[in-house]
């Protein structure tokens, strides 16, 4: 592994110098005019930048980018910060002409009636900067995280996952259909939608086979993709479009030449095919800015709310700091466990009162809604946690730890997401794969008869 030269003391400290004034952003930046927000603003993207230089200058012994760069605790707080605040404002600026502050004693219903002017709303508001904050805070600890943990030698690059991972998507994808079409409300739900995390996996270990194979073991591995995107769809939309962006990501860090410019153009043309496919009556971009741009604003709208909430006391909400530890039980082992789904009910926040409309404050809602500053300072340790074992696997493990890995990504980076909610659909995903990740390594090990890491 060559040495990182900008991975200095000096470096790190002038980017810890731009970033820790961001992840402080709710003490200081409520006192200063709407225009202060670009400050913030260009400080995280600034510090975002610098991270990403720091961590991407430490290449292998193939001068190969770092894979800990497609981590979740880098792009993680990378996501909420382009989406939830950076790409919110500038089309808050161009529309409207800048933010326009919440008048004191105004309701939600009364404010989200006009359609597309919550964004303005959400713009320069107290929920933007705890976003703000989250971003400085998760690429701060990812640089920290990144210098403390030492990179380990990939030593198992030659072992035969080809048929492993084909085998995973067919079988796991072909149950998952049958699952969806005969069992669609039934007590076998539960585990059907338990196996979208296993034809991840599988298509996780494929993306390995195309890097170090590119040209013999190509159109195979193209087809197992493609099978996996057919048996997945429509169920799993979202966690799919998370899941090929991660996975286009960590095949440019590994590929060189015209593949990686390939790759390259196919994921900067994701979001405008992804738009295209699932609403092609709208048109691409009227698609774009509903997902891209008012789902966030309304998003951030909803926070802005629950936060207000929140500060006067919770109201009947306040529960405790450790409420979301019920997520870390299987519903299998706790046929009982109460429902951890609150999206309807968080429609209170954004002045919704639609059936079945599913509102969400993000993961930094909830645990300040049940838990005050204590369920913030919880869940925020949970949080770094994550992105501690995060840098770690990506940076030490071997195939199958970092395959697995990658196919937690859709639920480890689903900012839009409450807390409990992201606790136990992390956990579901994580129980569902994890076991044939262990069985996959002995029988690797056994195989090959090698001891690296797995």
């Amino acid at each position: 592994m060559d040495r990182n030269p900008l991975a200095t003391p000096l470096v790190m400290m002038v980017t810890a110098a731009i970033l820790i004034p961001v992840a402080l952003c709710p003490f200081w930046l409520p006192t200063l005019p709407s225009e202060g927000f670009w400050v913030a603003r260009g400080l995280a993207v600034t510090g975002g930048m610098a991270v990403l230089t720091v961590i991407g200058h430490e290449k292998d012994a193939r001068a190969r980018l770092p894979l800990v760069l497609a981590s979740p605790a880098v792009t993680l707080p990378l996501l909420a910060l382009v989406f939830y605040s950076v790409i919110p404002a500038i089309y808050v600026e161009l529309n409207f002409g800048g933010p326009i502050a919440v008048p004191p004693g105004a309701l939600s219903e009364d404010l989200h009636k006009p359609f597309g002017l919550y964004a303005a709303y959400a713009a320069a508001s107290l929920a933007e900067t705890w976003v703000l904050a989250f971003s400085g805070i998760g690429l701060l600890l990812a640089m920290v995280f990144d210098r403390l943990i030492a990179a380990h030698p990939d030593r198992d690059t030659h072992r035969p996952y080809l048929i492993w991972g084909l085998v995973l998507v067919c079988s796991a994808g072909g149950a998952f259909q049958l699952g969806k079409t005969y069992f669609p409300s039934s007590w076998a739900s539960s585990l059907v939608d338990s196996l979208p995390p296993l034809v991840m996996f599988g298509m996780a270990l494929l993306t390995g086979e195309c890097a170090a194979h590119p040209i013999r073991r190509g159109t195979w591995v193209v087809a197992g993709l493609a099978v996996g995107l057919a048996l997945l769809f429509p169920y799993q939309i979202k966690a799919f479009v998370f899941f090929f962006v991660a996975l286009l990501l960590t095949i440019s860090l590994r590929s060189r030449g015209w593949t990686r410019i390939a790759v390259v153009g196919t994921l900067l043309a994701t979001p405008a095919l992804g738009a295209g496919v699932v609403m092609l009556p709208r048109g691409i971009a009227p698609n774009l800015a509903g997902k891209i741009v008012y789902r966030q604003s309304e998003t951030v709208f909803c926070l802005d709310f629950a936060l207000r909430e929140a500060a006067a006391g919770g109201g009947e909400w306040r529960t405790g700091p450790f409420y979301f530890t019920a997520g870390l039980i299987p519903r299998a082992l706790w046929p009982d466990k109460p429902s951890l789904s609150h999206g309807d009910a968080f429609g209170r926040f954004c002045g919704l009162d639609i059936p079945g409309h599913s509102a969400s404050i993000t993961l930094l809602g909830e645990p300040a809604l049940r838990g005050g500053p204590w369920g913030i300072a919880i869940a925020g340790l949970v949080l770094a946690s994550l992105s501690a074992a995060m840098i770690a696997t990506w940076k030490r493990g071997g195939r199958i730890s970092t395959a697995l890995a990658l196919a937690l990504t859709p639920w480890l980076i689903d900012f839009d997401q409450h807390f409990a909610m992201y606790v136990a659909n992390l956990t579901r995903a994580f129980l569902a794969a994890l076991p044939v990740a262990l069985v996959l390594r002995h029988f690797t090990r056994r195989q090959n008869g090698l001891s690296a890491p797995s």
